[in-house]
């Protein structure tokens, strides 16, 4: 690995001459913002400081396949099983991925780490666990309703106890889990929609099941989706975390329908029949 021409390794002599370097950088670079700070408005000030910091604190492809080892490894020294993982962010201090375990790779889950181990070394594989658990629940039925359909589950509450993954059920959700709420995105291929009529009263059914049989209370947001976004988005949400931004950006481009979002209030969906077929819009 190299710094601005000087190979080092991680040896103690080498790292110390890399921190001074970077030291020396950084404080040339401070000097250079107070005498900007005399000249300028604060707000030049601050692009400035976003714009160095963001240099200093960039991974290089090479630090990122080794983040990305660092963080497989201490995944599957703490859960016993494979990992994979997508994408790398953050600092090479102080990062955070994106990874899923490798039998099943729509459990997406985030962990966040300190290079080296520390405190800080945090994951969401638990939760992202018993969202798909969840997710599996109503999947079946919403499937019948929609031909091509993604739902993608987030699962919110206080801070589960650590299981291992083949030890998430119900039961460990009810006993363990406190505040549980989850929150689904469902995605839809609007080219395939035909039973449109019935779709409205099927997913109040769905729903209201869930949260009386379950005990847990949820709230989804349904997007209507053309045949080729549907398939793009198949292909994003595989690896991807953060859906609601990017189909809000498809919505805007005109790209998909947002039908909306609701929840289970006395029994019923807090969105009416009426309001659910006014945001779809042009499919009824």
């Amino acid at each position: 690995m190299s710094y601005k021409g000087i190979t080092y390794d991680y040896t103690n002599c080498k790292i110390k001459c890399f921190l001074v370097k970077w030291w020396s950088e950084l404080k040339r670079k401070s000097n250079k913002l107070l005498r900007i700070m005399k000249k300028h408005k604060k707000s030049s000030v601050i692009i400035s400081i976003v714009a160095i910091i963001t240099v200093i604190c960039l991974i290089s492809p090479s630090q990122e396949e080794k983040l990305k080892q660092y963080a497989k490894e201490r995944l599957q020294n703490h859960y016993g099983e494979d990992f994979d993982i997508f994408s790398v962010s953050g600092s090479y201090e102080s990062f955070t991925v994106v990874a899923a375990p490798a039998r099943d790779h729509e459990i997406l889950f985030k962990a966040g780490y300190k290079y080296g181990g520390s405190k800080y070394d945090n994951d969401e594989y638990i939760e992202a666990c018993t969202a798909h658990m969840l997710k599996d629940e109503i999947y079946p039925s919403i499937s019948q309703i929609y031909e091509n359909v993604i739902v993608c589950p987030y699962l919110f509450c206080d801070a589960p106890p650590v299981f291992k993954a083949d030890k998430v059920s119900m039961d460990y959700l009810k006993r363990y889990v406190k505040n549980p709420e989850v929150y689904f995105v469902i995605i839809i291929d609007k080219s395939l929609c035909n039973n449109v009529d019935d779709e409205y009263d099927k997913l109040s059914d769905i729903f209201v099941s869930f949260e009386e049989d379950e005990g847990i209370h949820s709230t989804a947001n349904i997007y209507f989706l053309g045949a080729d976004e549907f398939q793009y988005f198949r292909e994003y949400s595989s690896t991807h975390l953060k859906v609601l931004s990017k189909l809000d950006d498809l919505a805007l481009e005109g790209e998909c329908i947002n039908a909306g979002g609701f929840a289970v209030k006395e029994g019923r969906l807090t969105m009416t029949k009426d309001e659910y077929y006014e945001k779809r819009g042009d499919l009824r």
